[in-house]
């Protein structure tokens, strides 16, 4: 067994912090909300149970049908859009008016008010999902950005530039192009098209450093990164490194603290990157390597052909140093990708 194995079950467990499930909607329907507590004389009934969130441009739930003789129930307010509309005015116990459409999928309406002690109005059914989106079971979660497999991230600030937290370990291109993988170990070291792996193919690495992608998967014109974030250039690189310093132990500034095989030489994280050693697939022939000693990186650029291979440029740190290492390597490697936001 591998140094540190207790370590990494430290750090798997750190990793998985976002609570419920996340899929795509095909025009899918939110869950219906509960039904609000029933009103006493003359109160207001209870809020209903929240609607299932519905993906980008739902139409909003109906108001909840009102108590007797009383006003109807608001409809449930949406995510991102306008409010839904109010319901209309019921005689006895009439349904109030349909909400109007919603941005993202609604909350539940509220209960509708009790003149003569009625029961509270049903809540509004969740907003129906667009084509696409994503939910999230178990309630709201605080997120920055979410690719198109629903896979949530972290952004940190490090000078003027917003970075993913964490690793890229989306399936498919941004426009829902699935990416290729499965690839025995000599098909990935000869093909040209674009390819993603998962360390030693095991799903617990997938947690802890994300896919590991060829560069063709980056160089692909669909899109890595999700939509207002790309794969860094070179000169990203530069002004990156300009921030820290461009000193001798700049990589020691962007290596995480832990999960590193010893030494881990100079390492602070103190730019926040928090760089995890998610190793690499090795381009001649497909063997995973250097999980726990090394974190390698793509940038959006290609160089010269070098010879029987052509080179893209990346950038990686060691265990062993604290150095900021970077410059060409072959587009059939297999490195981890962070994602940078778009500044124009």
């Amino acid at each position: 067994m591998r140094p540190g194995w207790l370590l990494k079950l430290v750090m798997l467990a750190a990793a998985v912090s976002v609570a419920g499930a996340c899929g795509d909607t095909a025009d899918g329907t939110g869950a219906t909300g509960g039904s609000g507590a029933a009103g006493g004389s003359d109160n207001t009934g209870g809020v209903g149970a929240g609607g299932g969130a519905s993906g980008t441009g739902g139409a909003s739930g109906t108001g909840g049908a009102s108590g007797t003789g009383g006003a109807s129930g608001t409809g449930g307010a949406s995510g991102t859009g306008g409010a839904s509309g109010t319901g209309g005015a019921s005689g006895t116990g009439g349904a109030s008016g349909t909400g109007g459409a919603s941005g993202a999928g609604g909350s539940s309406g509220m209960g509708g008010r009790s003149e003569t002690g009625g029961a509270g109005g049903d809540a509004g059914d969740g907003g129906a999902g667009g084509a696409g989106g994503c939910f999230f079971e178990g309630g709201p979660i605080l997120i920055d950005v979410v690719d198109v497999d629903c896979n949530t991230y972290k952004v940190i600030t490090i000078g003027e530039q917003r970075w993913f937290k964490t690793n890229l370990k989306t399936t498919r291109y941004r426009d829902k192009t699935p990416i290729k993988t499965g690839l025995t170990d000599a098909a990935w070291a000869n093909t040209d098209e674009g390819a993603y792996a998962i360390y030693d193919d095991d799903p617990q690495n997938d947690t802890l450093y994300g896919k590991l992608y060829n560069w063709h998967a980056v160089k692909n014109p669909a899109g890595l990164c999700p939509e207002g974030w790309h794969v860094p250039t070179p000169a990203e690189i530069t002004a990156l490194r300009l921030f820290l310093g461009f000193e001798a132990n700049d990589g020691g500034k962007m290596k995480s603290t832990s999960g590193w095989d010893g030494p881990n030489t100079g390492a602070t994280n103190s730019s926040g990157f928090d760089a995890k050693p998610g190793g690499q697939r090795f381009f001649t022939n497909g063997v995973f390597t250097d999980e726990g000693t090394r974190a390698a990186f793509w940038t959006s650029r290609a160089s010269a052909n070098g010879g029987f291979v052509t080179f893209a440029f990346h950038f990686s740190f060691f265990n062993m140093t604290d150095e900021f290492f970077d410059g060409p390597r072959s587009q059939e490697s297999g490195f981890s990708v962070r994602c940078i936001e778009d500044t124009d």
